[in-house]
């Protein structure tokens, strides 16, 4: 049975370019297409997901394609990236850099440029960055790849005259050391040209590397090796040596780093590898450290001790106390661990070092003086440009202090982050704290201790005070859905917001009627900008599961008829997966309120005779049954993770299996919504039986195992269930229970299947 339904899921891509072969042969005289398909045609085969109809070798008809749309070009390579056909995907970026114009041009230039590099293809990069398609490329990266496939294609004389003009081509002014590396490369191989280029080798013991600059720093060394004496780098052997050491730390080979620079020092005592590395550069000596840390730290630990500073004005200083601080905190002595790492904030000269500086102080105090540590993590906020940096130190203290009923640094963790954190930690510790306070943990004389003795009128001022900060914030619905149920305000959105006509008729005024299912919408009717119009082609070519590849960060600022018109014919079709990631940019925006479409959007229904099914047979409410397959599987059907769990409700075969045999279920298939879902509520019902029908506690036995959950329920004690889940060990176990939850609460909230807050209730076990 299996087999026969995955064979069957596969089969529609197959049977489409069965139809697009026939049309090749009825429809070669169509104007408005291409290889004999109209344009419609062409687009209906890429949204299904259809092998694209060109023979291996046949020459595409560029021309004819184009006309698809813009960006048709650039987005036939992407199906044909999706499809396997490496060639075809090269031959349409080229087209697509030559005749496609704007983004569609500059983002095809791109691929093609990390494509051809990546696969060694220097003759067909040669010609392009010589091309007019390459023009859009920024100028340095343009000259740098003209260089690259110069030297890889032997003309090194070549490569050393086009990387002359490089450094003024830079925008910042610091040298580049791969543009570096690869100036002494082509140096290297170039018989005739002198080597008065052999000195720069000197700049590499103090650049910086990424891990590339170590790769291709291994590269010249290769090489290096392999050339005649006259050609090699003006390097003493220990200056090669060095450079060598600093690329097997680099990419992490620490034995074999620690043995190179060890022999540098003349050996491993502590004195000569103290005197080497107060000899070099802040980024080799970083690597040295970085080396002896993880290959053998006990010796560097004695090597650091003799570099502690004793005086903040030498040369080297922050080095010195950042990593005697590291070797500390490795051999397990953290107080004086964080001591070191206190001198290195005071010795930091740029923010980077004194948030790394005060994290790993923070870090080190965390266990034996978790007071300590939230002290450390005031000062850090006060100062720091980047606030959630310390995001995940703020959850773990605060996830022990709950263990420990250390109601002291709760309440200082509330007053250290106020007005300081980032959003979302902040939404947490204000709920957190509350709760807190309300179950006898935060006393008042710690509230007195962290604010003051007249900062709050009385306990209940402050619970109240901190829950209607974690109801007023917009960064997580989850603690602002908690605060609502305690104070008792509304547990959901409106959902009569501004609402939104559909995008074919936007310009009518009055229609508020949406589109048929299975009609094809047209562009909304604003003026877009840029990356809508790019967004709106991807979706139109069937690419809009790209759309946060393509995008980034961009997409979360694109017009909001955008997203709901893409979202809605993802929606359409069945892929509700893509239209919540694309619609779900709308619902994180401030003051933005929410219609009942972009609800449903966000929070969809498929399937509903299957869930209704599996509700009456499990007895648990349908919305709860939503919200864990929203949180599981975004309602894939055959979606797999990484651990091996299949379907809507992820389970794994040997539950499957189980759960089955309990149901005296014989034939069952876990790609099948039906089958998956009657398995998965039924045994979420048995663990809610399990655990007393305790809601929360059946989430986290279904995501974590129920032997765990039991662990941790023993070392939280007697706790209500929402502060519970903030002491659980696992972050994926703890973000789950939020997640199904809050899902079920939305879709109890949208729908109307339930009362929310007693909905609520029932599932914080109240």
């Amino acid at each position: 049975m299996l087999a026969q339904t995955r064979g069957a899921r596969t089969a529609r891509p197959g049977f489409l370019t069965a139809i697009l072969a026939t049309a090749l042969i009825v429809s070669s005289c169509l104007a408005d297409g291409a290889h004999g398909l109209s344009a419609e045609q062409w687009l209906d085969a890429l949204e299904a997901g259809a092998e694209l109809p060109l023979a291996e070798g046949a020459r595409p008809n560029y021309a004819a394609l184009s006309r698809l749309g813009p960006g048709a070009l650039l987005f036939l390579s992407m199906h044909a990236q999706n499809q396997g056909r490496t060639e075809l995907r090269l031959d349409f970026l080229e087209e697509a850099a030559k005749r496609e114009s704007g983004r569609y041009k500059a983002r095809a230039a791109e691929l093609l440029a990390d494509a051809l590099t990546g696969a060694g293809l220097y003759e067909r990069l040669l010609a392009f960055v010589r091309s007019s398609a390459s023009d859009t490329l920024e100028p340095y990266r343009r000259r740098f790849l003209e260089a690259l496939a110069l030297l890889e294609t032997g003309r090194p004389a070549d490569a050393a005259k086009s990387l002359s003009g490089l450094a003024a081509l830079a925008t910042d002014g610091e040298t580049d050391p791969l543009a570096l590396i690869l100036e002494l490369r082509a140096g290297l191989a170039n018989p005739r040209g002198g080597n008065a280029w052999a000195d720069k080798a000197g700049l590499l013991w103090s650049l910086e590397l990424e891990p590339a600059g170590y790769t291709a720093l291994a590269t010249l060394l290769e090489e290096e090796a392999a050339a005649p004496p006259e050609r090699r780098l003006a390097l003493a052997q220990n200056d090669r040596e060095l450079l060598a050491a600093r690329v097997a730390s680099g990419l992490r080979d620490y034995g074999d780093a620690v043995t190179r620079f060890a022999s540098l020092a003349g050996g491993k005592d502590a004195q000569s590898l103290a005197a080497l590395v107060r000899s070099l550069p802040r980024a080799s000596a970083s690597d040295a450290a970085r080396a002896f840390v993880y290959g053998l730290p006990d010796t560097g630990n004695n090597a650091w001790a003799l570099m502690a500073p004793g005086d903040p004005g030498l040369p080297g200083a922050f080095h010195a106390a950042f990593w005697r601080g590291r070797f500390l905190r490795t051999a397990g002595k953290n107080t004086d661990a964080a001591a070191w790492f206190g001198t290195a904030a005071r010795l930091a000269t740029n923010a980077a070092d004194r948030d790394a500086s005060f994290w790993y102080q923070a870090e080190s105090l965390a266990a034996s003086d978790p007071l300590g540590a939230t002290g450390v993590v005031a000062t850090a906020l006060r100062s720091t440009r980047n606030p959630s940096y310390y995001s995940d130190l703020l959850e773990p203290l605060s996830r022990k202090a709950i263990l420990a009923r250390r109601g002291d640094v709760l309440a200082a963790l509330d007053a250290a982050t106020l007005g300081r954190a980032d959003a979302w930690d902040r939404a947490r510790l204000a709920y957190l704290s509350a709760r807190a306070s309300a179950v006898g943990i935060i006393q008042p004389a710690h509230l007195s201790a962290a604010f003051g003795n007249d900062a709050f009128a009385s306990a209940a001022d402050y619970q109240e005070r901190r829950l209607e900060e974690a109801y007023d914030q917009h960064s997580d619905s989850w603690y602002r859905l908690l605060a609502g149920y305690r104070l008792g305000r509304p547990l959901a959105e409106p959902a009569d917001g501004p609402g939104w006509a559909p995008p074919d008729t936007a310009a009518e005024a009055g229609n508020e009627e949406p589109a048929e299912p299975g009609e094809r919408e047209s562009a909304p009717a604003i003026q877009p900008a840029e990356a809508d119009n790019y967004a709106l082609a991807l979706a139109r070519f069937g690419l809009a599961s790209r759309l946060r590849s393509e995008l980034g960060a961009e997409r979360l600022g694109l017009g909001a008829d955008t997203l709901r018109h893409i979202a809605a014919n993802l929606a359409r079709r069945g892929n509700h997966a893509d239209a919540v990631r694309t619609i779900a940019p709308l619902f994180s925006r401030p003051s933005f309120t929410p219609s009942r479409q972009d609800r449903e959007l966000y929070w969809p229904r498929p399937w509903p005779e299957h869930f209704a099914s599996s509700s009456q047979d499990s007895g648990l409410p349908a919305e709860l049954l939503y919200g864990l397959a929203r949180s599981e599987s975004l309602f894939q059907a055959d979606v797999v993770s990484s651990a091996g769990a299949i379907g809507l409700a992820q389970l794994m075969p040997a539950t499957a299996e189980e759960t089955a045999g309990r149901l005296r279920l014989l034939d069952y298939d876990l790609y099948d919504p039906a089958d998956n879902l009657k398995l998965g509520s039924a045994y979420l019902a048995r663990l809610l039986a399990t655990v007393d029908g305790q809601v929360l506690p059946a989430l986290f036995s279904y995501n974590a195992g129920l032997g765990r959950y039991r662990r941790w329920e023993a070392s939280a004690g007697r706790l209500p269930a929402d502060l519970v889940l903030e002491t659980l060990e696992y972050a994926e176990t703890r973000q789950y229970g939020r997640n199904v939850a809050g899902a079920a609460a939305a879709y109890a909230a949208l729908y109307g299947g339930q009362d929310v807050e007693e909905f609520l209730a029932w599932m914080l076990g109240e």
